[in-house]
């Protein structure tokens, strides 16, 4: 039975304080910085309402998390209940929280065609000198394709008389340290649904578009809202956003297998180059004779998990193996991946359904529409005609149990979602809206929807298949992308860099054979538009922006993808067939000694001095608790780079491996030297040198 509300609870390192007798429905507290929350306001049959007060509180603690849910009662209409669930890992000073309002014989209202839905104001005692930080995630960069961060430090007092802030993520100085809050949705900056409103007593999370339906009723289950972060740190900014990063990291409550920093292998790009240098269909290269020479390359190379793209499977929507590429349904395959240890992933389009499959001819109404004719119709990479089908529907479902027949018939631990775009789809048939509402409140309606729905499917999808991870592709515009989907997976960010047309190549310029992307060869210029990942390092842990290099070339080039990808995008694909023996070796030699120390690495946060492409640019991974870590190299006109190290422990002593020269400097920092040719890259790897256990002293004995 739940609790009658008691004053106090422990939530992580947090103390939750309620105020039964109004106001704010609770306080966060941690050493001496405490925020009060304030609950949400809505319009309910047009009159707006947002008083409530906890009337009953349910606490549980297990596996490594602390949660305390709260039944609020309406002070304005005693229709509605507002159930909030906060919880927090054990020893976090970040909790969550998220929550629905209930009401039977009510609606949510838009009475101007607008959102009028505050999710919470957060009041914070702010000085009068006081600097905010915001951490924008939705830029998306044409010449790099791919999304980039914006991080931006300005007065307080500035802050609110600049207008709504879109975050996803701000941080607030305030008395003895910062309050970090943020909220887990994405899209394009500019385009996003929610934003935060400024004063001096605090900030304001409100709605911006498409947060709900006019008329959505709230009989059970009611409306939910995202999940929102809010955060007590100590220290400075710097160090607030590296414990925010660590909470990403270990403390959202992700699936373990999508933190872990393994090495993935694709077959997409060699399927590209068959199709752009020897005039071949994208899924011709796609057989069980060639995937079984390709797994064994790549397990030489130290590849973790070997991902098959396009062309696996018959139809997409059914996603079954296809029955003349592998005639024993991928069962071989799973069989020489065991043998090496591999994870077998597959690529999806979870949105694509082949015209004649039975997803599509037994629900041809769940398909994605836009002014009730098809939102996408296409033969895509030379399979069947195929048409999309939305996610905002009980298709997911299908979807969702699809997946499950996979992992549990083939052991498929990783999926690649591709192709989800944030806009498609204004039909009056599914779950974003119906023939009440215009189709422009459907389509917007849709467009919030779908980051939400994406991480639902996820949430199903691992709870009926151990060790998944999943990633959703971002390497377009107008993807979902922000902190929505880290709870459930990881982003895959950079496909092949910018196309001729990003770089306003005309096209009157012929170019063969005509990639279309204008970064398709091995060098340095790729695997520098790859690394972008290293840009959101500082609060995204780079490891979880998949990217992927190319493993061929000569020393130079492969010592550029070997550091690129040990920055954190983990990513190989293109021809293994064609690599030489010494290729392999060599690039495999690079990568499985980074994996020795690859866990200690993504536990660091970038330090980079230079720019990306700078001469010289280094990338410092070093976690000092472990002393272990990466430190990158590059230079792209050549010659000596010296970089000094933070400081580490001078009581413990190190090896450096890669370096042309090292020294150890007093206060326990590392010097270290390389000679590099122009464009040249070197992968410098740290670990701790371990106590000699054999010579134990026998005193006593």
């Amino acid at each position: 039975m739940p609790d009658t509300p008691t004053p106090t609870h422990p939530l992580g390192a947090l103390t939750a304080r309620l105020h039964p007798e109004g106001g704010p429905i609770l306080t966060l507290a941690l050493n001496g910085t405490h925020a009060e929350i304030h609950g949400p306001t809505f319009h309910v049959d047009g009159t707006p309402t947002g008083r409530f007060t906890p009337i009953q509180t349910r606490t549980e603690r297990g596996e490594g998390m602390d949660r305390l849910r709260l039944t609020c009662r309406s002070v304005d209409d005693d229709r509605l209940t507002l159930h909030v669930v906060l919880q927090a890992a054990t020893h976090s000073p970040f909790a969550r929280l998220r929550y629905s309002l209930t009401a039977e014989g009510a609606t949510l209202t838009r009475p101007d065609g607008r959102d009028h839905l505050t999710y919470l104001h957060v009041g914070v005692p702010i000085p009068p000198d006081a600097d905010l930080h915001e951490v924008q995630l939705g830029h998306f960069d044409p010449l790099r394709h791919a999304y980039l961060p914006v991080l931006r430090r300005l007065p307080y007092h500035e802050a609110t008389l600049e207008g709504p802030l879109e975050g996803p993520l701000l941080l607030l100085a305030c008395g003895k340290g910062h309050v970090l809050v943020a909220y887990e949705h994405g899209a394009d900056h500019g385009r996003g649904f929610l934003e935060y409103a400024l004063d001096q007593g605090g900030v304001v999370l409100r709605a911006r578009r498409g947060n709900h339906h006019h008329g959505q009723a709230l009989a059970p289950p009611g409306w939910t809202s995202p999940w929102i972060q809010v955060g007590l740190l100590g220290g400075d900014a710097d160090q607030a956003l590296s414990r925010y990063r660590a909470f990403l990291l270990d403390e959202l409550g992700a699936p373990g297998a999508s933190r872990a920093p393994r090495v993935y292998y694709n077959t997409w790009n060699a399927q590209e180059r068959g199709a752009y240098y020897q005039g071949r269909a994208y899924t011709d290269g796609l057989t069980l004779d060639r995937v079984l020479r390709d797994v064994d390359v790549a397990h030489r190379l130290g590849v973790d998990t070997f991902v098959l793209d396009v062309g696996w499977y018959t139809r997409a929507g059914d996603w079954l193996a296809h029955p003349e590429r592998f005639p024993d349904g991928l069962h071989e395959v799973r069989r020489r991946l065991d043998r090496h240890g591999m994870h077998l992933g597959l690529w999806f389009d979870p949105m694509a359904a082949a015209l004649d499959s039975d997803a599509f001819t037994r629900s041809p109404h769940l398909e994605a529409t836009l002014g009730g004719k098809p939102a996408w119709r296409d033969w895509p990479w030379g399979t069947e005609p195929a048409c999309h089908m939305c996610l905002v529907s009980d298709y997911a479902d299908h979807f969702v149990e699809r997946v499950a027949h996979l992992h549990r018939t083939l052991g498929v631990t990783y999926l690649k979602w591709d192709g989800v775009d944030q806009e498609g789809c204004d039909s009056p048939l599914h779950r974003h809206g119906d023939a009440r509402h215009t189709p422009e409140e459907r389509a917007e309606r849709y467009a919030f929807e779908i980051g939400p729905a994406l991480v639902r499917m996820a949430e199903a999808i691992h709870a009926r298949c151990e060790g998944m991870v999943i990633d959703l592709d971002v390497t377009e515009r107008r993807r979902a992308f922000g902190l929505g989907f880290l709870s459930v997976g990881r982003y895959f960010l950079v496909n092949n860099g910018p196309y001729y047309t990003d770089l306003d190549t005309p096209a009157s310029v012929r170019i063969e054979p005509n990639t279309g992307n204008a970064l398709f060869y091995p060098g340095a210029a790729r695997s520098r538009v790859c690394r972008a990942g290293v840009e959101f390092d500082k609060v995204l842990p780079a490891h979880l922006l998949l990217a992927h290099f190319y493993p061929e070339g000569d020393a130079r080039v492969q010592r550029n993808a070997a550091a690129s990808l040990a920055l954190g995008g983990h990513g190989l694909w293109g021809d293994l067939g064609a690599l030489s023996d010494e290729e392999i070796e060599r690039l495999g030699a690079m990568i499985r000694a980074y994996k020795r120390v690859a866990p200690h690495a993504a536990r660091a946060g970038g330090h980079r001095v230079g720019f990306i492409g700078a001469s010289p640019e280094v990338v410092e991974k070093l976690d000092p608790s472990s002393m272990s870590g990466v430190i990158a190299l590059f230079s792209a006109s050549g010659g000596k780079v010296t970089h000094v190290t933070r400081p580490l422990d001078p009581h413990r002593d190190v090896t450096v491996d890669g370096a042309d020269e090292w020294s150890r400097l007093g206060d326990g920092r590392l010097r270290v030297h390389a000679d590099l040719d122009a464009h040249d890259a070197r992968l410098v790897l740290v670990s701790p040198v371990e106590p000699d256990l054999s010579a134990r002293s026998t005193r006593g004995e």
